[in-house]
């Protein structure tokens, strides 16, 4: 019996010790990881959070604001990509400029990554390039030159043909401006009761934006105001009435 209990012992040790070198490699491995991209940050001005896997990214002038971006826990994609493309994005965004580049950059990461880029932007405010409008006109892929406004006349018309042919012609990074323009009008006429929520929410639907329209439908009148600005580059091109 004592032969059989020591037997039992040895091999209780030998896959405790096992276990405990699988450990050891994992966090090894791990601290590889963490030193490998807090080099790669560091390399761009961005601070990184051993312990909770955050960055502090550049905002303006000397200060950061905080970034949470858990690179070690992402379960799509590869981590360099990421941080790679990630590096791109926060010279276009320390720059303030080139909406085209930002969208093309943004369009590039995966999924879990653009989620983590949308959130944090919008908690910490973080300034985001935009196209703006020039003489309130945006120029299709023919070359045509469209009003603005003329979109927004046609969004609540029994015939949608012409105004989803419009957003067709339009290039990508205008059109992603357009949709978000036209999704903050949906929401902002359902915030003044001008419109009843069926109508609305099924243009959401129509032009694939039901996510953010989701979103502004919780928005006080100063957030409608905040958002348009964001969208179109500046007070002077807003296109909701406001003096109601």
């Amino acid at each position: 019996m004592p032969k059989f209990f020591k037997k039992i012992e040895r091999e209780v040790k030998r896959v405790r010790d096992q276990a405990i070198e699988v450990v050891k490699e994992t966090r090894n491995e791990l601290s590889k990881d963490i030193a490998f991209y807090k080099g790669k940050l560091s390399a761009i001005g961005i601070g990184y959070d051993d312990e909770h896997a955050n960055l502090k990214v550049p905002s303006s002038g000397e200060s950061t604001q905080p970034f949470k971006w858990n690179w070690l826990t992402s379960t799509t994609g590869s981590n360099s990509d990421q941080v790679e493309a990630f590096k791109k994005i926060i010279e276009v965004l320390e720059a303030k400029n080139n909406p085209d580049l930002y969208q093309k950059l943004v369009s590039e990461l995966n999924a879990n990554t653009k989620n983590a880029l949308d959130d944090n932007i919008k908690q910490y405010n973080i300034t985001v390039p935009t196209q703006q409008t020039n003489d309130r006109k945006v120029t299709l892929i023919n070359g045509k030159e469209v009003e603005f406004k003329k979109f927004l006349e046609l969004l609540y018309k029994e015939n949608t043909k012409e105004f989803d042919l419009l957003l067709k012609m339009l290039p990508s990074e205008t059109s992603e401006v357009m949709k978000k323009e036209v999704t903050l009008k949906l929401a902002y006429d359902y915030f003044k009761g001008s419109k009843n929520f069926d109508d609305i929410n099924t243009i959401s639907e129509r032009i694939g934006t039901s996510d953010i329209f989701e979103e502004y439908l919780g928005f006080n009148i100063d957030q409608f105001k905040s958002e348009e600005m964001n969208i179109m580059g500046g007070d002077q091109y807003s296109y909701l009435d406001f003096s109601a």
